[in-house]
């Protein structure tokens, strides 16, 4: 995903089915402000954010809700893994 030169923001807008996972991929820098506001339809669906190839969440969507703000402390590429719970997933619901 990137964002625009001159620009603050992107939307992005999609869907995932059953145990579907999908990653976003962003690079930031150091110091940057990093905001996401994740809206769906299915009160089953999360996203995780992480930094690098570090498996430790810094938001977790199910724990934390879906939203996240915070100056970022690492230079590279941050990772927003959107998913559906497993109780949704085994039913093969859908989330936009």
């Amino acid at each position: 995903m990137q964002v625009a030169s001159g620009a603050t923001s992107a939307g992005l807008q999609g869907q995932i089915t059953g145990d579907e996972i999908v990653d976003y991929l962003l690079d930031a820098a150091a110091g940057q402000r990093m905001t996401i506001d994740f809206r769906t339809d299915n009160p089953s669906a999360y996203f995780n954010l992480t930094a690098g190839s570090d498996p430790t969440a810094l938001q977790v969507g199910s724990t934390s809700g879906n939203s996240y703000d915070g100056t970022l402390i690492w230079s590279g590429t941050y990772r927003v893994r959107v998913y559906l719970m497993r109780n949704a997933a085994r039913r093969n619901e859908t989330a936009s």
